[in-house]
């Protein structure tokens, strides 16, 4: 597991709420960092560096038992023109739907 913060954790250390969320918000827009919430506590973000996701990502692709091999391709594809094109928070089956039918993707690539 990459490092990753908490959004509560900024506000402690940067007085200015408002600047944080500003500047989060840009590097999120950019696909510089990655942001989810947390089942356990969903007032509260987690935020990751986006290459250290993709590491984790890569990381779990390369362990991955050679009978999940086959489902391999679809990470790639998921890191390369998913989260790129999706910086919010969640994907939606839309989203996804939408990027497989402007030909990002084919089905039986994702398999």
């Amino acid at each position: 597991m990459m490092p990753f913060m908490l959004k509560t954790q900024l506000y402690t250390i940067v007085e200015d709420k408002t600047r944080v969320d500003k500047e989060l918000d840009i590097l999120r827009k950019t696909n510089k960092v990655r942001m989810f919430q947390i089942p356990s506590h969903p007032e509260d973000i987690a935020l990751q560096l986006a290459e250290d996701f993709v590491a984790s990502i890569q990381s779990y692709k390369n362990k991955a038992s050679p009978s999940l091999q086959e489902y391999t391709p679809g990470l790639d594809w998921f890191c390369y023109h998913v989260l790129p094109q999706c910086t919010q928070n969640r994907i939606t089956h839309g989203e996804l739907m939408h990027l497989m039918e402007q030909g990002r993707v084919t089905s039986s690539q994702t398999r």
